[in-house]
């Protein structure tokens, strides 16, 4: 599993966010990246928010 993208079922939703899960091993620098570009892109409703999951132990 590489990824999830969960969209909104449809207009009726207008409240419900995109939600994007990623599980490959990356660099922070490398999120950052894509979350600037995902910024600059013109499509989001609202700031994007990144939770970062590391192994335990």
């Amino acid at each position: 599993l590489e990824s999830i993208v969960q969209h909104a079922a449809g207009p009726e939703t207008a409240l419900q966010k995109t939600v994007i899960l990623v599980t490959h091993e990356t660099t922070e620098a490398a999120v950052r990246k894509a979350v600037e570009g995902i910024t600059k892109d013109g499509h989001l409703t609202d700031k994007p928010q990144v939770i970062r999951i590391e192994r335990a132990g």
